[in-house]
C-alpha cells in the first residue's frame, strides 16, 4: 500500500514539533525523533529542484554532485581524516538505519537522472585534475522531477514499513519557504502549517541561535520569511494546505487536533486529545518585551499581526 505524506512546517518552529509529538501517538503515524532535512537543506532536494530551472552542462554536474554527495553523507557516521573527535553535521542521523535500503535509494536518484559520463575539465581546472570525471544532466526538468518523487515516495513508503503506519510526517523547520517546488514532486502530499502571533515569534527567535541577535534584524528576519511563506501559498492548490494557530491548538486542542485529522483522513485517538500541552508559550512577548520594544514591534508587523488575525 502505498503511504501518504504530511508536511508540518511553520514560519519558525512555532509549534510544529509539537504537532509532529501529537500525531505520532497514532498507530498509522510514522516519524523521525529529528529533523532529517535532506529536503530543505541548503544543499537538499528542494532548493535543488528551485534551482533546476536554470542549466548549463557544468551547472547540472556542479549541482548533482552537491545533492548527491550529501545525501551520501547521511547514510552511516563518517568522521573524514583529520577530524577525529570533531562532531560532523547531521552525524549522528545513520539514515540508512531509520529509512531502511536509503543507500540503494540515493544509488538509484543517481542513475534515473544522469544520461552518461565523460572525462572533460572545467573551464580554468588543470587537464590532470582529479575532478575531471563529468556526468550529463539533461536539461529535463521531467526527467529530474520523475526521478526525485521516486526518491522521496521510496525513502516516505520505508520509514512507514519499519514502523508499520501508512502515513509519514514529515517536521521541518523552512518547508514553508518551498511549497510549490515540494507539491510538484509531491501532488498528493497534504502541508499543515502552524501560526503563531508574529510577537510571539520575534520574541522566540531572539533566544535562538540560528537567527540574527537585534531586535532590529530579527523583524526584517521574519517579514522576508512570512512574504516567501505567502508567495508559495498563492502558487498552491488551497486543498493542499491547512493553516492552524498554535494558541487554538492550546486553547481548544480536541476540536484543532479533531480538525487536522479530518484534513489529514485520520480520526485522532484519545490519547492524541489528553495531550498535554500546558507548556506552550502563549503572549510570550508580553512577559519579555518592555513597552518601547512592544510599540516597535507592533508598528513594524502591524501588516501581519493584522493578517494573521491577532490584532
Amino acid at each position: 500500500m502505498s503511504s501518504k505524506t504530511i508536511f508540518i512546517t511553520g514560519t519558525g518552529r512555532s509549534g510544529s514539533n509539537v504537532v509532529k509529538n501529537i500525531w505520532s501517538l497514532h498507530d498509522q503515524v510514522a516519524t523521525l525523533p529529528f529533523e532529517h532535512r535532506f529536503t530543505v537543506d541548503p544543499e537538499g532536494i528542494l532548493p535543488f529542484y528551485a534551482d533546476a530551472s536554470t542549466w548549463s552542462p557544468y551547472i547540472a554536474d556542479y549541482r548533482s554532485k552537491q545533492l548527491l554527495g550529501f545525501l551520501r553523507r547521511l547514510a552511516a557516521k563518517v568522521e573524514p581524516q583529520g577530524t577525529v573527535g570533531v562532531k560532523q553535521p547531521y552525524a549522528d542521523w545513520e539514515l540508512e538505519k531509520w529509512i531502511p535500503g536509503y543507500t540503494t535509494f540515493v544509488e538509484r536518484l543517481e542513475t534515473s537522472m544522469q544520461s552518461f559520463t565523460y572525462n572533460a575539465a572545467y573551464p580554468g581546472s588543470f587537464r590532470t585534475s582529479d575532478h575531471n570525471e563529468m556526468a550529463y544532466y539533461p536539461a529535463d526538468r521531467t526527467r529530474i522531477s520523475t526521478a526525485l518523487t521516486r526518491f522521496l515516495d521510496d525513502c516516505h513508503q520505508s520509514i512507514c514499513d519499519i514502523q508499520g503506519a501508512s502515513v509519514f510526517l514529515e517536521d521541518n523547520t523552512w518547508t514553508s519557504l518551498f511549497l510549490s517546488p515540494l507539491i510538484e514532486l509531491l501532488p498528493t502530499a497534504k502541508v499543515i502549517v502552524m501560526l503563531r502571533d508574529p510577537r510571539d515569534v520575534v520574541a522566540s527567535m531572539m533566544r535562538q541561535r540560528w537567527t540574527p541577535s537585534s531586535l532590529e534584524d530579527i523583524v526584517t528576519y521574519y517579514q522576508d520569511l512570512v512574504d516567501v511563506y505567502l508567495k508559495q501559498k498563492s502558487l498552491i492548490n488551497a486543498e493542499s494546505i491547512l493553516e492552524i494557530k498554535l494558541e487554538n491548538l492550546i486553547s481548544a486542542s480536541v476540536d484543532t487536533i479533531e480538525t487536522m485529522g479530518r484534513f489529514m483522513g485520520l480520526e485522532a485517538s484519545e490519547q492524541m486529545l489528553d495531550f498535554d500541552l500546558s507548556a506552550g508559550h502563549v503572549g510570550r512577548y508580553k512577559q519579555e518585551f518592555d513597552a518601547t520594544t512592544t510599540q516597535v514591534v507592533n508598528d513594524r508587523l502591524s501588516e501581519y499581526i493584522i493578517k494573521f488575525g491577532y490584532s
